[in-house]
């Protein structure tokens, strides 16, 4: 049976396919993959048109993984995000420290890109992979290093938990 680290590793291939799909395609489809423990990955298209569509979606991707007994759900999306500073007394962009990584300072005041990744595991927390990106003046895409860390809700779990269930976390 796959074990936490195999399907970690599986996760970071498919990142790496999906980089190549976004530079080659210049688009990348919403994809989620189911890993069963013999090894089999059943892959699916996701619909991500709006919140009402990413929750039917995201419940019918669930409900697949119980049905097919899956060990992990992984899925793939490209996203647009916006940074917000942490506190009101936020400095300014100019007195940003070297540390604070350029995509992060842009997204302050425009949109920025990212592939986003999570992996979900029954009984772990669930990993959320972001890896902004930017056109650079030939039209190639650009990305930054991989940003890995748990997903962590603060307050209410989100609506479309309360109707159906993902993986036990």
């Amino acid at each position: 049976m796959p074990t936490v680290l195999d399907v970690k590793q599986y996760a970071y291939e498919m990142l790496e396919k999906a980089k190549q799909n976004l530079q080659r395609d210049k688009c990348l489809p919403p994809v989620g993959f189911l890993l069963k423990g013999d090894g089999t990955v059943l892959v699916g298209g996701l619909d991500m048109r709006d919140q009402e569509a990413r929750r039917r979606s995201r419940n019918a991707l669930s409900q697949t993984a119980r049905n097919e007994k899956a060990i992990a759900i992984i899925t793939i999306t490209d996203s647009t995000f916006q940074a917000f500073p942490a506190e009101e007394k936020h400095k300014s962009m100019e007195s940003q420290t070297e540390e604070t990584p350029r995509w992060l300072l842009e997204a302050q005041t425009k949109p920025g890109h990212c592939i986003e990744m999570t992996i979900e595991v029954p009984r772990q927390v669930t990993t959320v992979v972001m890896v902004p990106y930017h056109k650079n003046d030939r039209g190639d895409f650009e990305y930054e290093e991989p940003d890995e860390g748990p997903l962590d809700f603060k307050g209410p779990a989100p609506p479309s938990t309360e109707e159906e269930e993902g993986p036990e976390n």
